[in-house]
């Protein structure tokens, strides 16, 4: 197998070609290897921009979210792994994830940032999508962030392509 550097947004699609921006109504996205690929993801990027002030008992300076962020590994029968046992409803919450940096800007003028690394190798180990078992990383937006800027998230890691030498 040949082996390439990871570098995706997750998206609506999976491949990083659909709709990258997650600040608009509830919906799901996800990053789907093809079927002769195994994706191992070693980091997920997060990054959100507000142009009202982030509040810790919010998500970012909008109200805590409803339903919440949910995160699993899943295939064609279900979820092989929930990543987000309590769903991320504020966005101090995305610490619960073991292996995560969090940036919060505070600017005094412009929009605030919160910039989030989840390294997956220090939560336990990286996750491996295997494109011929139907594997998937899929991120579930169940709520609406259309009052943000911006709100999108990238995986790195590496891809391993079989019959390739």
């Amino acid at each position: 197998m040949s082996e390439n550097r990871l570098d995706q947004l997750i998206d609506s699609v999976g491949d990083g070609t659909g709709v990258t921006n997650q600040a608009r109504q509830a919906s799901d996205y996800f990053v789907i290897p093809h079927v002769q690929e195994v994706l191992t993801i070693v980091r997920v990027l997060i990054y959100i921009e507000d142009d009202a002030k982030f509040a810790g008992e919010k998500y970012a300076g909008a109200t805590a979210l409803t339903n919440g962020i949910k995160i699993t590994k899943n295939n064609s029968d279900g979820i092989i792994h929930d990543f987000t046992p309590l769903p991320i409803t504020k966005f101090a919450q995305w610490a619960l994830l073991a292996g995560v940096d969090v940036i919060l800007t505070d600017f005094t003028t412009g929009n605030d940032v919160c910039a989030v690394r989840w390294t997956l190798a220090n939560a336990g180990y990286p996750v491996s999508l295997d494109g011929t078992k139907g594997e998937f990383f899929k991120v579930s937006v169940r709520d609406s962030l259309a009052g943000l800027v911006d709100h999108r998230m990238a995986v790195q890691g590496y891809r391993k392509w079989r019959g390739h030498d």
